[in-house]
């Protein structure tokens, strides 16, 4: 309406005065044009059908059918439900995954939608999972339940398990960092392409790729994740200074996963507190030392263990009074007893002997 109506006017600009439209019709075409659109941008109810169940979404009229099918699958919390599958019917015909919008097609507030699915001939089923058509379904025990009372299927090596079982078992294969999935029973290996059609969801799918995966590089390869970006890094060397490749110029410490703070240390020292015992034993000796606030007592050591649980503290200002951010244990940074030192919590002025400095981590 709007694409043939503007030329019109256009072409009314360098007609004769007396064969141009009344001002008034040009108004008003006007006003239709700008209501069409506002209809465009309104929201609408749809009831979608599924047999006998009905699902209400909101949409805009502007919004296209190919959008109309991505929002009705996301709102199903069923993986059996798949995009490629489903077809969806209204006032006669078919709805194709197309750029036209739901104005286009005629919708309106509360138009009902049927759904229907696509489904090969043979679909197997068992405990509510699709199987696939070339896997066998049988009657032999489960071999990791024992049970004989559900439909089984044979496994690449010949034993047979539920869908349940088969989920189950993998994922107890990825927990105990597995990088292979071998049968219950004869411990033969299975190909992940011989697992695919049966029974498992797709979340169970990805779990399972993305597990044995990581095991691979974590427990076979030894690898550790870059601090900063996520990449995978495998140690070679004695050192565990690492300069990331994806970071610009970021190194961090392969034993604590912190930034590297010490530049000209080699590569064995990263300079941050509890890195490891001999680094910690190292910076207790060569700490600095600070005067307390308020109480003004000097020559103490400014790095301190948590008598508690062996949290590194560093003191920065303020009083002797400290409380671990790792267990909440209270005490003097002084003489590092626990708080109150004194006996008076308020006592913060009140002097106290200097521990000295510690040698090992208290929970050692």
């Amino acid at each position: 309406e709007a694409a043939a109506f503007k030329p019109t006017i256009l072409q009314c600009l360098d007609d004769d005065p007396d064969e141009r439209p009344p001002i008034e019709q040009v108004s008003q075409t006007l006003k239709d044009l700008k209501i069409n659109q506002e209809m465009a941008d309104e929201w609408i109810n749809l009831i979608i059908n599924f047999g006998s169940r009905d699902q209400m979404i909101q949409m805009k009229m502007s919004a296209t059918l190919e959008q109309l099918y991505k929002m009705v699958i996301e709102k199903q919390n069923n993986s059996r439900i798949r995009f490629e599958d489903m077809r969806m019917a209204f006032g006669g015909e078919n709805l194709e995954r197309t750029k036209e919008t739901l104005e286009e097609c005629g919708m309106y507030d509360n138009a009902r939608i049927i759904v229907h699915m696509r489904m090969s001939g043979g679909s197997q089923y068992i405990q509510g999972r699709k199987i696939g058509k070339t896997v066998k379904v049988t009657n032999e025990i489960d071999v990791v339940t024992e049970d004989d009372d559900t439909p089984t299927m044979q496994l690449p090596c010949g034993h047979a398990m539920t869908p349940e079982s088969l989920a189950y078992w993998i994922k107890d294969q990825v927990d105990s960092r597995k990088t292979e999935i071998r049968c219950y029973k004869c411990h033969q290996k299975w190909g992940l392409s011989q697992l695919k059609d049966m029974g498992l969801t797709t979340d169970e799918k990805k779990t399972m790729e993305l597990g044995l995966t990581e095991n691979l590089l974590h427990h076979k390869y030894k690898c550790k994740e870059c601090p900063r970006c996520g990449l995978y890094i495998e140690k070679i060397g004695s050192g565990y200074r690492i300069m990331c490749p994806m970071c610009d110029n970021y190194e961090f410490c392969w034993n604590c996963l912190r930034e590297w703070k010490a530049p000209g240390s080699g590569y064995k020292d990263c300079g941050n507190l509890n890195c490891s015992k001999y680094d910690v034993q190292q910076l207790l000796q060569s700490c600095g030392t600070a005067t307390m606030g308020y109480s003004n007592i000097s020559g103490v050591p400014d790095i301190r263990l948590c008598p508690a649980c062996g949290e590194g503290i560093q003191y920065n200002e303020g009083f002797k009074h400290m409380v671990c951010s790792g267990c909440s244990h209270e005490f003097c940074f002084v003489c590092l007893k626990k708080w109150p030192c004194a006996g008076n919590s308020s006592d913060y002025n009140k002097k106290c002997v200097v521990a000295p400095r510690q040698t090992v981590k208290p929970s050692d």
